[in-house]
This record gives C-alpha cells, sequence and structure tokens, in this order.
C-alpha cells in the first residue's frame, strides 16, 4: 500500500471519527439513539408499574373506608335499637310497679276498656346485647405450646419440605447466587433492582440499592408472590 493511499484511509478514519462525535454531540448518533430509545421504555414501563401499583393501593384504601363507614353506621343503628329496647323495658317496669301498687286502679282502668300503649311487658332480666360473632373472653389458651410446636413441625415436613424437593432453590433462583445483581419484583409492587445476598436453604437475603436485606422465602417464589430475575 502507498503512502498516498495510506493517507487517503487515514483522512477517511479520521473523518469518520469526527462524524460520529459530532453526531453523539448532537445525539444523532444511531447507538446513542437506540440505547436513549430502551432507556426510555424501561423508564415508561416503571412508571405504568407505579401508576398501577399506586390504583390498587388507593382502591383498597378505598375499599377498608367504605367497609369502616359501613360498620360504623351499623354500630349506630344497633346502639339506637339498645336504646329504645332499654327505655321500653323501663316503661314496662314503671307499668308493673304501678299495677302492683295500685291494683284496684289498675283494674278498674282495664274494665273500663284502658289499654295500654306499652305492647310488651316488662322482663325481669331482660336479654342482654350479644354480638353477631361470638367472642371466647377466656384467658386459657386455645392451644397448649405442645400443640403449636406440633402443628409447625407437621406444616414444616408436609409443606415447605415438599416444596424444596420438587423445586430445587438453585431452579427458583435461576442460577443467580451471592452478589449476582438481580430484579426482584413482589406481588403488586414496581420491581427492585437490587444483589443477592447470602443464600440458605428455605431463603435467601435481597439487598436493595441502599443496601437494605430483605429476606425472601423460597415458598413466595414458588407460588407466584413474588419473582426473581438476572439484571
Amino acid at each position: 500500500m502507498s503512502n498516498q493511499h495510506r493517507m487517503e484511509v487515514l483522512e477517511q478514519m479520521k473523518s469518520n471519527i469526527a462524524a460520529d462525535y459530532d453526531a453523539l454531540v448532537h445525539s444523532t448518533n444511531e447507538i446513542f439513539l437506540h440505547h436513549k430509545n430502551e432507556l426510555s421504555k424501561i423508564h415508561q414501563k416503571k412508571l405504568a408499574d407505579l401508576e398501577e401499583w399506586f390504583q390498587n393501593e388507593q382502591k383498597s384504601a378505598e375499599n377498608i373506608a367504605n367497609g369502616e363507614h359501613y360498620q360504623n353506621d351499623s354500630d349506630l343503628e344497633d346502639k339506637m335499637q339498645q336504646i329504645s329496647t332499654r327505655i321500653g323495658d323501663f316503661l314496662a317496669y314503671k307499668q308493673k310497679v304501678l299495677n302492683e301498687k295500685f291494683p284496684e286502679a289498675a283494674k278498674f282502668f282495664i274494665e273500663h276498656g284502658y289499654n295500654s300503649p306499652i305492647l310488651f311487658s316488662y322482663q325481669k332480666d331482660p336479654p342482654q346485647f350479644t354480638p353477631s360473632v361470638e367472642i371466647d373472653t377466656s384467658d386459657e389458651p386455645l392451644f397448649t405450646q405442645d400443640e403449636i410446636e406440633r402443628d409447625l413441625a407437621i406444616f414444616q415436613d408436609t409443606t415447605i419440605a415438599s416444596i424444596q424437593k420438587s423445586m430445587p432453590y438453585q431452579r427458583l433462583l435461576k442460577g443467580l447466587q451471592n452478589g449476582d445483581q438481580a430484579v426482584l419484583t413482589v406481588k403488586g409492587m414496581p420491581p427492585l433492582p437490587g444483589t443477592i445476598g447470602k443464600v440458605f436453604d428455605d431463603m435467601f437475603e435481597f439487598k436493595m440499592m441502599n443496601n437494605k436485606p430483605l429476606s425472601i422465602t423460597y415458598q413466595a417464589i414458588a407460588r407466584g408472590q413474588a419473582t426473581i430475575e438476572p439484571r
């Protein structure tokens, strides 16, 4: 290759570099535009996930508020009914006392067509208010400590162990190990970027960008409550 040809090649390379740099400065470089577009898609996806999470939380809060309003109205109606019942019992009691203290007068009025406006009779021990759901107020525990520990052991042996045997944590973690970058998505929440922390037999640590660790069980992954993906 002659010196003249080499100079022409170098000039062309120099021109290409200058053109690429100029395109980068003016944001017209194809590679730059490609990555810019991809980042924009990721940004929009995160905004959409955040908006969905916000809508879900708002709907949940509204449902809770509606339930509280309904409960409050029901309590008011029930208390008003109790007041009416107590007053009626008191009036019936007064009528009973009058009839007992002045039996001849009571007999006279009744024989002459007097009808008591009180349509129910006095009860010595009127029924007390009972909630719609029976509540056990006993201090005695429903289960002994031995029964609780035995049930927990059975649950661990039949549920967690079976999940671990049928779906090894290596497969649930998709090959991710301590220190690997990953994206954790908890159901109903936006994706969380971070790294895999310590890996145990029944759970693993997920460190977010602020280094705050979260403990995630393989059971949550297996049941679809959360997902973990390489980043």
